[in-house]
């Protein structure tokens, strides 16, 4: 897996718990190269969910700009293996 490292900058900023999950990181110039287990794929999920809650809502009911970015983090994990996929030649 990889980020962009300014995405993988914002959530490890806002879901610190990435830090304890990934395994054999490491960072060239423009992304930060990574691995999840199947358990800490999910855990970081779960940790994402709870940061949306904590910090990308005003008063629960509003998704702001955090939340928006955490939620498109959210959605483009599960396919951030596929090699050909737009975000990585953007």
């Amino acid at each position: 897996m990889k980020l962009k490292k300014d995405d993988y900058d914002f959530l490890a900023k806002h879901v610190p718990e990435i830090d304890d999950y990934v395994e054999n990181k490491a960072v060239d110039e423009r992304f930060v190269h990574f691995e999840l287990s199947e358990e800490n794929f999910y855990n970081i999920q779960s940790d994402m969910n709870d940061s949306i809650v904590a910090y990308g809502m005003d008063q629960q009911d509003t998704v702001n700009a955090i939340g928006k970015k955490l939620y498109q983090l959210y959605d483009l994990l599960p396919y951030l293996d596929d090699e050909n996929l737009e975000y990585f030649s953007e």
